[in-house]
């Protein structure tokens, strides 16, 4: 028989795999549904993208630019190089974290921050910009953070995202029929 350690030890190791596999599924489906994704859930951004160029994502360069895991688990995070329909000559890079925590997390846009700028160093010279997103899947309809700022001695740093709720398409009823209207498959 186990002891109450061991069952304890073994629910802890269950309980790490499940957001994992929850990770990457947001992970694949986004992939898949990339366009329709961005039409959906934000709309401006996908309006100025030229689709006609099949985004790339960058899976490779995503594990070289944020290798080390002191961050929180990188699995759910995108990096999908696109084209503007304007022409601009420059590439946007937009990251896309998918944030899938059930609980609120003190330290999520600090991380954005992070993330977001060593993909900015990394890629500024090429003239790019880095873009970030966030979708939120857990269920404190309270919790929504979208900025992360600091100011000191007139030094001032602001990070603001554009940021997705899911669970305000169920308490919204205006999100609700939107999501009803869609013909998004």
């Amino acid at each position: 028989m186990k002891t109450e350690k061991e069952k304890t030890a073994g629910k802890s190791q269950r309980n790490k795999k499940k957001p994992s596999k929850y990770d990457a599924a947001w992970k694949n489906f986004i992939k898949k549904h990339f366009e329709a994704f961005l039409e959906f859930f934000f709309p401006d951004i996908h309006h100025d993208i030229d689709f006609s160029k099949k985004p790339e994502f960058l899976d490779k360069e995503l594990s070289i630019i944020a290798p080390d895991s002191n961050l929180g688990d990188r699995s759910a995070d995108l990096l999908a190089k696109v084209f503007l329909k304007d022409g601009d000559p420059k590439l946007i890079c937009v990251l896309i974290h998918v944030e899938v925590q059930g609980q609120k997390d003190p330290n999520f846009m600090r991380r954005v921050f992070v993330y977001y700028y060593r993909i900015f160093d990394r890629l500024w010279e090429e003239g790019t910009c880095v873009i970030s997103l966030a979708i939120l899947t857990d269920a404190d309809e309270n919790y929504l953070p979208a900025e992360y700022n600091f100011s000191r001695w007139g030094f001032e740093h602001r990070l603001k995202i554009p940021t997705v709720k899911l669970i305000d398409y169920k308490n919204k009823k205006e999100l609700q029929e939107k999501l009803e209207k869609s013909t998004n498959n």
